[in-house]
Order: C-alpha cells, then sequence, then structure tokens
C-alpha cells in the first residue's frame, strides 16, 4: 500500500511539473526560430554587436556608437548626430509579411523625430520603421509604418526613464498594435494610407538612424532589440519584458518528453 501510495505521490509530483511546462505554450511563438534578429548589446568591446537568434544576421557599429550600462547589462548610446547600427545582412521580412519589433530604450531628447529600427526602399509602402518623436501624434510618442500606411498612438513616453515597446504588424494597417510596457496603445491610423496592406522590401536593418532616406538620428539609449517573423501576442510581449536573454530555442515537445520520460523510469 505504502509503495503504491508512494507512486501516485511522485506521479502527480511530475504531472505537475508538465503542467509548468505547459505554460509556456502560450508563448510558443517567441523563440530563436521566428527572430530574425536578436540584439541584446551585452559585449564590452569591439566594432560589432552579435545576433543571438539563429540567422547570424550580425549588426555593426557606427560613427562612435558607445556601449553603456542598459536595462539588461550593457547597451548601445546614440548621440542624435550619425551614431547608429547596421544588420549584415537583408532582415528577412518583405512584402505584407507579418512582423513584431520589441525594444527597451530611455530617449533623451524630444528634437526632431528620431528612428528606432528602418528597413526597406524609400517609396510609398515600401519600407518599414518605428520611429520616437513622431511624423503625428506626437511629441514622445511612437509612430510606425511605411510611407501612406502608418499607424500612431498620441500617448507618450517620458524622457530619462525606460520603456518597453512592442509594434505588432500582423498583416493589416488597420490592426497594428503598439505596446507601452505590455499594455496596449489606442492606434490612430494616418488619414493619407494607401490601402490596408504594406509592400515593404527586403534589406539590413538600421538602428538608431534611418539610412533608407538618411535622416531622423536618435538620441538615447537602446537595449534588448529583436525582430520577429509573427505577430507576437500580449502575453507574448508581457513575457520578453524581463529580458530577451530569457529566450531559447528548446521546443514544448522537447521539454514534454524528457518530463514524460522522468515520470515512465520513476513509476517503472
Amino acid at each position: 500500500m505504502k509503495v503504491v501510495l508512494g507512486r501516485l505521490t511522485l506521479f502527480c509530483l511530475n504531472f505537475t511539473i508538465i503542467s509548468l511546462l505547459l505554460t509556456g505554450v502560450s508563448y510558443a511563438k517567441i523563440d530563436s526560430n521566428t527572430a530574425l534578429g536578436m540584439w541584446l548589446f551585452d559585449g564590452s568591446e569591439g566594432d560589432s554587436a552579435r545576433d543571438s537568434s539563429d540567422n547570424g544576421n550580425d549588426v555593426m557599429l557606427m560613427n562612435g556608437t558607445k556601449r553603456v550600462a542598459g536595462k539588461f547589462g550593457n547597451a548601445l548610446e546614440f548621440d542624435g548626430q550619425d551614431d547608429y547600427v547596421v544588420s549584415s545582412s537583408d532582415i528577412g521580412i518583405s512584402g505584407n509579411s507579418e512582423r513584431t519589433i520589441v525594444f527597451w530604450f530611455k530617449p533623451l531628447s524630444s528634437e526632431g523625430r528620431q528612428s528606432i529600427v528602418v528597413w526597406g526602399a524609400g517609396e510609398t509602402l515600401k519600407f518599414y520603421f518605428v520611429e520616437y518623436n513622431g511624423f503625428q501624434g506626437g511629441p514622445n510618442n511612437i509612430y510606425a509604418g511605411a510611407f501612406d500606411g502608418d499607424a500612431y498612438t498620441e500617448e507618450t513616453l517620458p524622457l530619462e526613464q525606460w520603456h518597453h515597446v512592442a509594434v505588432v504588424f500582423p498583416g493589416k494597417i488597420s490592426e497594428t498594435k503598439i505596446y507601452y510596457n505590455g499594455v496596449s496603445q489606442e492606434i490612430i491610423l494616418w488619414q493619407g494610407n494607401q490601402g490596408d496592406e504594406l509592400e515593404t522590401v527586403d534589406s539590413p536593418v538600421s538602428i538608431g538612424y534611418d539610412l533608407v532616406l538618411n535622416r531622423q538620428p536618435f538620441k538615447g539609449v537602446i537595449d534588448d532589440i529583436a525582430i520577429f517573423k509573427v505577430a507576437l501576442t500580449e502575453d507574448d510581449i508581457q513575457s520578453i519584458m524581463g529580458g530577451l536573454g530569457s529566450i531559447t530555442a528548446v521546443s514544448t515537445a522537447g521539454k514534454l518528453a524528457t518530463a514524460w520520460g522522468a515520470i515512465k523510469t520513476s513509476t517503472d
């Protein structure tokens, strides 16, 4: 009888472990397979920063971009003049494909429009960007989209504070979502939008400056930035606010197989 009760107790314990592992199912889109670029900026020296996704798309630090203390480990500081970083290859998102951009940043100036992430070609609907202190709705807001394919929020993000931002494009401009610190914001569509779909041209990504049109330097600090090829959910976004370093490519199926094998072994 004691043996039976012991095995039942052990089974219940392992079942609880499986249940905890299953909590990751809600965040199945978050891994290095869906991330096309993931830059933690945690290196301490050198003129490049490693891509922590599976794509090896490292970025080059240009014009004296500085490494400073960040939200998590180190980060990059941009001087608002000519600092930027650029990826070594195309990002891999084109046309009307889903995408999500996430980052931590600390803005230090409200002067002019300031580019956070940009790629594409300088034509209507053919490039994609996220900027601070945007074309409309500012000051100190987030504005995203393309030429005449834009969405923004009028909610502001104060200077000299860390903020987490996520921009989600699920395949329709009108369904764009912008999150501040894990909270969805009210979205306004640019009145000059030309349709509801993008025609993004794939290209390398610039961070902290718009290399497509050679404009809009960012002044502040950026940390833990990633571009995903899927539309992340609010739960996904909230789960990675604690840092991109926690993301792994281990699948839930693999975790379940390991846990089930442990149960089998302990109850045989």
